[in-house]
């Protein structure tokens, strides 16, 4: 019984749900994204990698996944990503064919193509239940 809540839960976890290793779908899309991560919200530091990276990226002009916005500092919004040489967030592999999702490079305004911002998104607090009234 224990052993069957442990893995009910574990399914429902965001990032485990899918093919079982590791990426999911991002709910209520049905998009592919890696690790159940919406690819205009990544930010971060970031390592370019020849090998064994944790994304696939494909540098495109029109219709792009993200739109990212190379920083010097402080990448704090979704897609503000600091290219650094060691200790990256995430590494990142440019492919010519079959990316995980489709880059488009910026100098203003990163983070999701079509309006979403990051003042918008909903928090995860939002899906709680409310607490019961005393």
């Amino acid at each position: 019984m224990f052993v069957t809540v442990l893995l009910a839960a574990a399914l429902q976890a965001p990032g485990l749900a899918g093919d079982g290793d590791g990426r999911g779908l991002e709910s209520g899309t049905g998009a592919y994204h890696p690790a159940g991560v919406r690819p205009c919200e990544l930010r971060g530091r970031v390592l370019f990698v020849t090998a064994f990276e944790d994304y696939r990226i494909q540098l495109v002009d029109s219709l792009p996944d993200a739109r990212v916005q190379y920083v010097d500092a402080l990448p704090n919004r979704w897609g503000q990503w600091q290219v650094v040489a060691s200790f990256p967030d995430f590494t990142v592999r440019v492919v010519d064919s079959f990316p995980d999702f489709k880059v488009r490079l910026v100098d203003v305004f990163p983070g999701c193509p079509g309006g979403v911002h990051q003042s918008h998104a909903r928090r995860w607090s939002d899906f709680l239940p409310c607490p019961p009234r005393t």
